[in-house]
């Protein structure tokens, strides 16, 4: 028989969607369901179906557009592998399974145009893969005939305005700038200044650590605790002003202080500010004056302590002045050179206190190296300092 050239699947699905579509109460419905009605094209046998096309027995049209179509469509289109066109638009009663279209449409790739316009179709129009949308027609409802492409196939089908909206919202969505990609920096994709950065960072963090350690050492150097013998209660003593107080510093708030030789309530004293006594001159201006070394002040020696108090703190009234500056001079020699070096002479005024920026204390040593060998003696450093400080 001729009927055997077709494609069997083919002819299956439309005897399927004759009856899930109610055809015996079709508009038209001639040959349907007969194999006996085919015809001999050029390109081979077909079955002489209303609304049918064929080409070498295989389904390429399907028109059943005003032909009183009711029920759920089923999904039958798969097998038409060789569809080009499908027209079921104004067919009121004709609906999807679960009253949407189903998805084997769009997976036809030979498919031109799929009109189901006029129908209770849903979820028709598929957002993320349609283009070329067109608004044909406005109908009552709500409802609008929408003509819009996907792929290479153009559709007409009705949308609701909820479904007009959803898609807007899809379209300005596409059309926003991507968002930034966060590319997390680590040691293995980090650039050259990135790097750089990083041991700056690092190296500041590490500064900041070793300031703060040292800071703190030298709060341990500057406040000692002791206890009262009578009430059992802790003073605190500085020992740069010999100022005692029952509270403790702010100071000493991360840190504890130093405790006292065998914790005695004596209090400790500098003895060169002790040694200093007020005096009037004959206008009756008060100065200052220390008996032991003769030495003669405008100022309190407490309020503004000089670099020679600072000698005498630290080493006593045994001395002479040359035999405190042999000491302070040691103190610093490290390597035991008998010269101090730029490391050594910056070390020397940051403990004793002397501002000097790193620039200044270039400058300074250049002007006091006499001899041109990058480094002082003790007799540079002592001129340098009875004349300046």
């Amino acid at each position: 028989m001729a009927v055997l050239d077709i494609e069997k699947r083919e002819v299956q699905a439309l005897c399927d969607l004759f009856h899930a579509l109610d055809g015996t109460r079709w508009r038209r419905k001639d040959g349907w369901l007969k194999l006996d009605r085919t015809l001999e094209l050029k390109s081979g046998v077909a079955l002489d179906w209303f609304g049918t096309k064929w080409e070498r027995g295989r389904l390429t049209a399907l028109d059943l557009s005003k032909n009183d179509l009711k029920g759920p469509l089923p999904d039958v289109f798969g097998c038409f592998k060789k569809l080009r066109v499908l027209k079921l638009q104004d067919n009121p009663l004709l609906r999807g399974g679960s009253g949407r279209l189903p998805h084997a449409l769009f997976k036809l790739k030979r498919l031109q145009y799929c009109y189901i316009d006029g129908t209770q179709l849903l979820d028709v129009l598929p957002p993320t893969h349609a283009h070329n949308l067109h608004i044909t027609q406005y109908k009552a409802y709500s409802v609008a005939t929408v003509r819009f492409h996907v792929g290479d196939c153009q559709w007409m089908a009705d949308l609701t305005e909820q479904e007009m909206y959803m898609i807007a919202t899809w379209l300005e969505a596409g059309r926003q700038p991507p968002k930034a990609l966060v590319i997390e920096r680590t040691a293995f994709n980090a650039t050259g200044p990135e790097r750089m950065a990083a041991a700056t960072k690092l190296q500041r963090h590490y500064r900041a650590k070793i300031a703060r350690r040292k800071f703190h050492e030298l709060l341990r150097t500057i406040y000692v605790w002791y206890v009262d013998e009578t009430s059992g209660a802790t003073y605190y003593v500085d020992t740069r002003t010999g100022v005692s107080t029952w509270e403790m510093p702010r100071l000493l708030r991360h840190v504890d202080a130093a405790a006292g030789s065998d914790r005695r309530a004596s209090k400790p004293t500098l003895p060169q500010l002790d040694e200093w006594h007020p005096q009037q001159d004959a206008d009756g201006y008060e100065y200052y004056w220390n008996p032991r070394t003769n030495e003669t002040r405008w100022e309190h020696p407490r309020l503004r302590p000089t670099l020679h108090d600072e000698l005498l703190r630290r080493f006593g009234f045994e001395l002479t002045p040359a035999e405190r500056y042999q000491k302070l001079f040691q103190a610093y020699d490290a390597d035991g050179t008998g010269t101090i070096d730029a490391d050594e002479f910056a070390a020397l005024c940051g403990d004793l206190g002397l501002a000097l920026a790193p620039r200044q204390i270039e400058h300074v040593l250049r002007s006091l190296d006499t001899s041109g060998d990058g480094v002082l003696s003790i007799d540079e450093l002592t001129a340098w300092l009875e004349s300046t400080y």
